[in-house]
Order: C-alpha cells, then structure tokens, then sequence
C-alpha cells in the first residue's frame, strides 16, 4: 500500500476529478469504485491522505497528470513523475481484470449454491404439498 500525504484540498480534488472521469454520483460510488469503505474515503479526504498506488491501478486510463494536478494536454521534455509506463499500465490493468474475475467466480459460485438451495426448497414444497394433500384426504 502506497499511502502518501498531500494537503486535503488536492486530494479531494483527485477524488473529485475520479467522479468526475467515471461518473460517479457520489463519495459512496467512489469508494466502491476504489475499492474501499466510505468512511474510509471520508477520512482520506480529511487527512489528506490516500492510497495512492491503488488509485493509479484504477485510474490507469485516465491522463495522471490531469488526475493529481489538474494538468490538461501539457506536453513536456521532462519525464513526468506521475506518469506509468506502458508495461506498468498493461500490468495494472491486468491486476484489475483478475480482480474482476475473481468476483466474477465468486458471483458465480455463489450463484450456483443459491440456485441448488432454490431446487431443494422447490422439492420441499412439493414434498410438503404432497403430505397436505394425503393428510387432507384421510
């Protein structure tokens, strides 16, 4: 975990910039989208800290330097110090699509239990629909 401080008010502003790009409606969908508690988010955006590294593998897409310092289409001889490289931006990404299929088999398997325990209480009403009727006509 790369967990950095900045002054609260540029990382709100990252925070900010991330809903923006994403589109997400508020502090709650953010954090969910980060991966992380809202008030956890509450208290980054108080302290002015932040997990840096985890943003930066979810924002992979986005243009770094415009998300930590509001920077747009500046081009520079300088090597940015925010900037990933391809091969960081290709992994990171990579990261996060295993992160997605993992869910994706849990959700899966989760799925399956509920559908078995779905069959099983279909089987039990019939059984129990059976014993009413019998018990009815006796």
């Amino acid at each position: 975990m790369n967990k950095s401080k900045i002054d609260s008010h540029n990382v709100n502003h990252v925070f900010d910039r991330i809903k923006a790009a994403f589109e997400l409606s508020s502090d709650v969908k953010l954090a969910e989208f980060l991966g992380i508690q809202s008030n956890t988010l509450s208290m980054q955006r108080k302290r002015g800290s932040a997990d840096f590294g985890a943003i930066i593998d979810r924002c992979i897409s986005l243009d770094l330097n415009w998300l930590f310092k509001g920077d747009v289409g500046q081009v520079t001889d300088k090597p940015n110090e925010f900037s990933a490289s391809h091969d960081a931006r290709v992994s990171a990404q990579g990261r996060y699509i295993a992160q997605l299929e993992h869910k994706l088999d849990q959700a899966n398997s989760q799925n399956a239990t509920l559908k078995a325990e779905l069959q099983i209480a279909h089987r039990d009403i019939e059984m129990l629909k059976e014993l009413i009727a019998r018990t009815e006509k006796k």
